[in-house]
């Protein structure tokens, strides 16, 4: 799925084009999804850090509950989850799911007293029939605004 563009302008003249259906039987042999509710992922938090000493993330847990259902029928290959956020991150739900709060990640530290910087784009978006969509004037000047952000 894409969504078609205007060659000159660049601008979405399609949104969600499919050309072709996926085969979804063949999509489901190397496919594998599941849900998760937010009691599992705090009840896994818990059992992971129980177990292993391994602090998850509420996004981890998520991934290592779907990782125990997917081995309940598959055994054949060897797994691994990898985590990209920190627990630091989310220290409400790591005090919730194993009664500690995580330390904060060092890049969060060096921005805990950082000035709080706010930009507005101002230009007006396209109004569609589909909704509202980012104007050329918009794009434009959150670009001019990121550049100025740098220099």
């Amino acid at each position: 799925m894409y969504d078609e563009r205007d060659v000159k302008t660049k601008k979405v003249v399609r949104e969600g084009v499919i050309d072709k259906m996926p085969d979804l039987e063949e999509m489901r042999k190397d496919i594998f999804s599941k849900s998760v509710s937010d009691s599992e992922h705090y009840e896994i938090m818990k059992k992971v850090y129980e177990e292993f000493g391994i602090i998850l993330d509420p996004h981890g847990a998520v991934g290592w509950k779907i990782l125990e259902n997917y081995f309940k029928r598959h055994t054949e290959y060897p797994a691994i989850i990898y985590e990209t956020a920190d627990p630091g991150k989310f220290p409400e739900d790591v005090k919730k799911a194993v009664g500690i709060i995580p330390p904060l990640p060092h890049g969060m530290k060096k921005q805990a007293n950082a000035v709080e910087r706010v930009y507005s784009i101002e230009s007006e978006p396209d109004r569609t029939l589909n909704g509202i969509k980012l104007s050329d004037s918009q794009i434009r000047e959150a670009k001019e605004k990121i550049v100025g952000i740098f220099n």
